[in-house]
């Protein structure tokens, strides 16, 4: 009997002793998805925030050019009807790269 006993009592023993371990591995997984999902969330916010501030950015640039579009068009269209001064500037313009009279009035 008492070899029954010393045997449900080791098992007992080595249950417990697994059981700590165990539990203690199992909080720091879970503590650690937690965190990671909230760094995650954190994280997308801030991404979110910034796509809208580049959002912006994108329509201002896309305004500006289309502005300029337009004085570029009818800076070519002066200087096609002989306007030295609007023939000046697309000289200009074409000297730093930027072909006006080639494209139509369109800006490349």
């Amino acid at each position: 009997m008492e070899s029954e006993q010393e045997t449900q009592e080791t098992a007992a023993g080595r249950d417990s002793s697994v059981r700590l371990p165990l539990t203690l591995t199992i909080v720091a997984v879970l503590v650690w998805t937690v965190f990671q999902t909230f760094l995650l969330l954190a994280e997308r916010s801030n991404l979110s925030a910034t796509k809208q501030q580049q959002d912006l950015a994108v329509q201002e640039s896309q305004k500006l050019r289309a502005q300029f579009k337009a004085i570029a068009s009818k800076t070519v269209e002066l200087a096609k009807k002989g306007n030295a001064n609007a023939n000046a500037v697309v000289e200009q313009f074409g000297k730093t790269g930027i072909d006006l009279g080639s494209v139509g009035g369109q800006v490349p």
